[in-house]
This record gives C-alpha cells, structure tokens and sequence, in this order.
C-alpha cells in the first residue's frame, strides 16, 4: 500500500509538472547540494616522462561530498601539498576552477640537482620541502594566469611552510627555496586568501594535492613546461 501511495504521488507530480504548474526542481533542491560537474579524467595521461596510470583518486573529478567546497563561481581554489618517502621527495598542487567546473594537476619531484629545469634551490628531501615547493609553483600559477575581479584561496596544510614564505617566520633550513618562495610570494601573494585545511581528514581538494604530490616523489611530473619557465624566472 505505501509502495502504490508513493507511485500516486510521483504520477501527480510528473503530470503537474508537466502541466508547467509545478516546479520539481523546487521539491528537491532543499536536500541536494549542487553536484560540481567536473569533467571526468581518463586512466592514464601523458606525462611529461611519458605514459603515466593515474591513482585512483585522480581518475574522477567528482567529490563524494560535494559540500566540502564552497561552490562560488567567482573563486578559484588552488590546493598545495607535498610529500616525501624519505629518499625522495615531491610537490603537487591541483587549481579548481570554479566558474568553469575544471580541475588542473600539476605536479613534480624535488630535485637537488642545480642543473635540472625544476631545480627551485631545495638542498635536501624533506616533507618540508615537497611543501614549500607545492607553495612556490602555486603562487607562480596565481602570478600568470589571474584575471581581475577574480578572486583565489590557497589552501595548504603545512603551517610551518604557508608562514615561513608569508615571512610570519624565520627559515632557518632550505634558505634559497624559501628566497624563491618568498619572491613568488611578493609577486602573487596579495591576490590570495590563505586557507589552512586538516591534512588527511578526507577534504576533496587536499586529498587531491595529497596524492598529485606522491606521483611527484616518484618522478612524475605534470605541467612541466609552465614550472620549468617559473623556476627558470626566479633563478635569475
């Protein structure tokens, strides 16, 4: 009997929308979040050292939980991150956009080698490390691609490393990275809010930068030629 009521009711609504006097999406809308339309990603990219799986996590672009973002379609959200298995370290940052419903990955290993088109001045591998680089090429990113009257949050979960190149604290370790960092800072730094987010506790964005970071670690790099030319710029 319950089961006829409510094919009653679904019959009446379908006929009064239909009708043009009801609107369905009005009955609905108060219990669904607007589901974020991310584009899907494929299984597997080309890399910048050829063919590259991606993690699972990369595969879908569509959050479980779509309320953990703040849906504004003038805001751009740029997550930061890094990583380190203790004999290699990496970066990864991931830009939503917002207003277009896009995702953009880029990630990278830390290098040491002062050589190499991704040297940034890290001396050592560190999760530190993995962070405050995830930070310089994020600022980078902001620096030559922001519109006006757009605005951008930079989300991270490394205190240490969001206060160190905001200079709220004195470096004592990785002092030409952090140079580095500071002078990205100088040139985007005034064209973001800075977000801390808990690092592991199943927010979208960050989980994301978390595991773009790992690839990074592993020597997977992603958006190579725009981080090539920001790291290039501050070596000079």
């Amino acid at each position: 009997m319950a089961l006829l009521r409510v094919f009653i009711m679904s019959m009446i609504v379908v006929a009064l929308a239909a009708l043009g006097r009801l609107d369905v999406r009005s009955i609905y809308s108060f219990a669904l979040p607007p589901l974020p339309k991310f584009k899907l990603r494929p299984t597997s990219v080309h890399g910048d050292q050829g063919s590259v799986v991606l993690p699972e996590l990369l595969r879908t672009s569509i959050p479980s939980s779509p309320t953990s973002i703040a849906w504004d379609p003038t805001c751009v959200t740029i997550s930061c991150d890094g990583s380190c298995d203790g004999t290699s370290s990496g970066w990864g940052f991931t830009v939503a956009k917002h207003d277009c419903l896009q995702l953009e990955d880029y990630c990278g290993p830390t290098t040491l080698d002062s050589s190499s088109f991704l040297f940034i001045g890290a001396d050592v591998h560190t999760n530190n490390v993995g962070e405050l680089s995830a930070i310089f090429f994020a600022l980078c990113w902001v620096a030559d691609y922001h519109v006006p009257g757009q605005s951008y949050v930079l989300e991270y979960d490394s205190v240490y490393a969001a206060q160190v190149v905001q200079r709220l604290s004195r470096a004592r370790l990785n002092l030409t990275l952090v140079l580095r960092a500071r002078s990205a800072f100088d040139s985007a730094g005034n064209l973001v809010d800075w977000q801390k987010v808990a690092a592991h506790r199943g927010h979208f964005l960050n989980e994301r930068a978390d595991t773009l970071a790992k690839l990074g670690a592993g020597g997977t790099s992603l958006g190579a030629a725009a981080c090539s030319r920001w790291a290039q710029r501050f070596r000079r």
